[in-house]
């Protein structure tokens, strides 16, 4: 329900359009896996929609969860529908809120914040 700060929105998803993985982590894994590596639950989920289909509803066009995050290694990833889970630079969390309490510190719009295009 909180307002993101000016800007945010685009370069997240301009992160994530640009998102590499810096390695794979596992090759195949599931459920008891996932919840290891912070992916379930996932710590933040990402989704992207684009114009309605024809049955009037937004498309899907990208999912990505993110789960632990390593300064030093990076940040653990993985695509719904896709068993491997791949570790992506932690350099994406400069782009986009990865939990709660970055969202509040880092990325959410600040009373009396002036967005950048207003004079």
């Amino acid at each position: 329900p909180e307002s993101m700060r000016s800007g945010t929105p685009s370069r997240a998803i301009s992160a994530l359009a640009n998102l590499q993985a810096s390695e794979i982590v596992a090759e195949e894994a599931g459920p008891a896996e996932w919840a290891g590596l912070g992916l379930k639950p996932a710590a933040v989920t990402y989704r992207v929609y684009g114009p309605p289909g024809d049955d009037r509803r937004p498309r899907l066009l990208a999912e990505v969860h993110f789960g632990h995050r390593d300064s030093a290694q990076g940040i653990i990833a993985r695509r719904p529908g896709d068993s491997r889970v791949y570790r992506v630079a932690a350099g994406v969390g400069r782009h986009m809120p990865l939990d709660y309490g970055a969202f509040l510190e880092e990325f959410r719009s600040r009373e009396g914040e002036v967005a950048p295009s207003e004079p």
